[in-house]
This record gives structure tokens, sequence and C-alpha cells, in this order.
């Protein structure tokens, strides 16, 4: 899922609905939602929202007004990484720009339960801008949907460098080089 808040009312999101492949979405397309997972406009598909994928990207727009844009994903790099005891490891140039990472123990589907979503969001910080949902997958979050898709990418390209240095390495973490403190504080 990948919604935008709107500049025209911070009360109100733009979703994909849910139906449509990502190559099919179009900007006509698009609903306008509130927070509630009301929809507002309707695109021009007969398709509609699914309440439990808002939840997670209602959750965080509530509680950090500075984020625009949120995306969630399950691919194979960001669902296996999520899986990964040790995490997202600072390996690559890629891993250092995507900025620190936070981590959310999954819980099952997401439900509206404001206790749940609360640690949703308190995990992912007040700053931090990339959850990842242990044994689930990857959440995004951007001041612009160009930054989201931004710190995606890099997200992406690093899990991808993780896997293959952990194939190279047998899956031996000592096999790995981890760029100093001062390195990654400065990049």
């Amino acid at each position: 899922h990948v919604t935008v808040r709107c500049p025209s009312n911070p009360d109100h999101f733009l979703i994909q609905p849910y139906g449509l492949f990502f190559n099919e979405v179009t900007a006509s397309s698009l609903l306008k939602i509130d927070a509630d997972c009301n929809i507002i406009q309707k695109g021009s598909t007969p398709y509609g929202v699914t309440r439990s994928g808002f939840l997670l990207h209602s959750a965080i727009h509530r509680a950090r007004p500075d984020v625009h844009a949120v995306l969630h994903i399950h691919t194979g790099l960001a669902a296996g990484l999520s899986c990964l005891k040790y995490g997202f490891l600072p390996l690559s140039q890629d891993h250092l720009i995507t900025g620190p990472v936070s981590y959310h123990d999954y819980t099952g589907i997401f439900e509206d339960d404001p206790v749940l979503l609360k640690r949703l969001t308190d995990d992912l910080g007040p700053t931090n801008k990339v959850l990842v949902c242990r044994n689930h997958g990857l959440v995004v979050c951007g001041s612009t949907l160009e930054e989201c898709w931004y710190l995606t990418v890099y997200f992406m390209w690093s899990a991808n460098v993780q896997f293959n240095a952990l194939a190279a390495a047998g899956g031996d973490l000592d096999k790995l080089v981890m760029p100093p403190k001062e390195t990654i504080d400065q990049v």
C-alpha cells in the first residue's frame, strides 16, 4: 500500500484502490479517503480500499504530521530481511543513506486496536523514517512521496547487498566487514 497526505487537507489521503496492481494505478484511479478510511472521492475504478491495509498508514499519519507519504511492502527482500534476528546491517553506503532503522514485532494482521497501533508508532519513533516489521515486511515514511520512494529503493539495494554478502560469507557474521561508527555517523 502507498498513501500520500493531501496538501489541501492534511486529514485526507490518496491511496491506490485494492484490486489494482501498482503498474495499473493512474492518477484518476486513486481514492481520496479520510483518516477513518471513509471514501471522500472515488477514483475511476469500481474498487475500494481495505481498512486493514490502511490502519498502519492511518496510525503513522496521525502520529507523525511530518510524514506525508507512507509505503508498506512485503517484497521477498524486505520480508526476508524482516525475519533476521540481527536485522538490517550497516554493510554498505546505501544502507547508511537510509538513516536509522526501527523495528516492530509482528502481532498479526493489523487491527483497529489503539494499543497495538500506538506500539507501532512508538516503535517507529518521532523522527525515523524506516520501520522493519519483523516477520512481515517494511514500512517507509517520507516528507514527500519522492523521499519515501528514494528511501525504499536504497533499502532494497542494501537488503540485496546484505543477502549477497551473507551468502558469500556462508552466513557467518564474523566474516562481514562493518564500517566504523565514525563512518556511519558521517554518512
